[in-house]
């Protein structure tokens, strides 16, 4: 039995002050920023509209940030798989360009698209790219 109690020991004071080396210094493990700036201008307008938007939780300036944050996550931040919203559009030809910056879950994000108008590119971003007000408000 005295042999047993003097293998153990070291091991059980190796363990302790590794326990002791980390506990103090330990942080919570928080998941990498989500932070984007996205743009969306009519081709050859100067004109252009903008918005920052930044999750967990979800905020910035762009008009439905919440909603805007859920559907990415859905698509774990691949804008080329973003789902497409039922709302409606004219289909006149007005050439817009849809424009990503920054990081999502820390990782780089640059996407550009050029839409056949300004409501096909919030459609076709899963309202992502939305970022005009609607006239009833934010939802």
């Amino acid at each position: 039995m005295r042999r047993t109690r003097s293998l153990l020991r070291p091991v059980l004071v190796a363990a302790s002050a590794g326990l002791l080396l980390v506990a103090p210094g330990a942080h919570p493990v928080r998941a990498p920023a989500s932070a984007l700036h996205l743009s969306v201008a009519e081709r050859g307008e100067e004109e252009l509209t903008e918005a920052t938007l930044t999750c967990a939780p979800a905020g910035g300036s762009h008009p439905r940030a919440a909603a805007a944050c859920e559907t990415l996550r859905q698509v774990h931040g691949r804008f080329g798989d973003l789902p497409t919203t039922g709302d409606p559009c004219t289909m006149e030809y007005r050439p817009t360009v849809g424009e990503v910056t920054g990081h999502w879950l820390g990782e780089p994000v640059r996407f550009r698209h050029t839409y056949e108008n300004p409501c096909l590119a919030a459609r076709e971003s899963g309202g992502v790219l939305a970022l005009a007000p609607r006239p009833d408000g934010p939802t």
